[in-house]
């Protein structure tokens, strides 16, 4: 992702999602690009698709919780990133994911 150029790193994510539909990868990026940029509908959008493509991934289960909690989605925020936690439960994903629960399940 372009440092500091969200539009431009857009542009690079949508050509690279537009040349290979099937790489969840550019999904889940591009999803932390609209994230970074304020649109918590489109990231939530890209992860949910990175995670059709890629199911077992659990950095894209731990971005969608996330971006669900931001947006105040609390149970299906919570879903995410216990699945997240259950794939890779040894990971730094889980380990971040671990303290959000903590921090939703307090609220």
């Amino acid at each position: 992702m372009r440092k500091g150029d969200l539009v431009g790193a857009l542009s690079d994510l949508d050509r690279t999602t537009e040349l290979d539909p099937t790489y969840a990868p550019g999904f889940r990026l591009r999803g932390e690009a609209h994230e970074k940029k304020g649109d918590l509908d489109a990231a939530i959008r890209d992860y949910a698709r990175a995670l059709e493509l890629a199911p077992r991934d659990a950095l894209s289960w731990q971005a969608r919780g996330l971006a669900r909690a931001k947006k105040g989605e609390k149970g299906p925020a919570i879903q995410d990133l216990e699945r997240c936690v259950e794939l890779d439960p040894k990971g730094v994903e889980a380990r971040e994911a671990r303290a959000a629960l903590e921090r939703l399940r307090g609220s």
